[in-house]
C-alpha cells in the first residue's frame, strides 16, 4: 500500500492515539489536531489524502470543518470520514450535507474502519461518484 498522509482530528487524545497506531501500521503518515480549527490549519498546511474527524470538538465542530474543507479549492475533493459516538440521524445527515463522504459510529470494528479507509483512499486515486459511502 502506498503511504498516504492522513489528517486525524478529534478532541480525545486516547482515540487519536488508537487510530494513529492503526493507520501507521498500514504504512500511512498521520498528522493530528485536537480541534476543528487546528485541524483546518493542519489540512491547509499538509494537504492530506484523507481527513478523519470527530463531530463534537471545541473551537470548531466536525460539520463546520467539513464545510470549510469543501470550500477550499485545494481540499474540496479530499475524502472525509466522520467518526462519532453520536450517531443521531440529524447529526449524520448534517455531516453528509456539509460534505462528508462516510460516517462510522463509535465503537467501531477494525475491519469496518480499514475497509472504509481503503475505499476512501481509492477514491482519491480514481475519482468515482460523489455519492456518500453507506456504513
Amino acid at each position: 500500500m502506498n503511504q498516504a498522509t492522513i489528517a486525524l482530528i478529534d478532541d480525545d487524545p486516547v482515540f487519536l492515539e488508537l487510530i494513529e497506531r492503526m493507520l501507521r501500521r498500514r504504512g500511512h503518515r498521520v498528522v493530528t489536531a485536537l480541534n476543528g480549527q487546528e485541524g483546518l490549519e493542519l489540512c491547509l498546511r499538509e494537504l492530506p489524502a484523507l481527513v478523519i474527524t470527530g463531530i463534537i470538538m471545541p473551537v470548531m465542530r466536525g460539520w463546520e470543518l467539513c464545510r470549510r474543507l469543501r470550500q477550499n479549492g485545494a481540499l474540496q475533493h479530499v475524502p472525509i470520514l466522520v467518526m462519532s459516538g453520536c450517531a443521531a440521524p440529524d447529526q449524520v445527515a448534517a455531516h453528509y450535507a456539509a460534505g462528508a463522504n462516510a460516517f462510522l459510529p463509535k465503537p467501531f470494528s477494525q475491519l469496518a474502519f480499514s475497509a472504509i479507509v481503503t475505499q476512501l483512499l481509492g477514491e482519491t486515486e480514481s475519482p468515482r461518484s460523489s455519492e456518500p459511502l453507506r456504513t
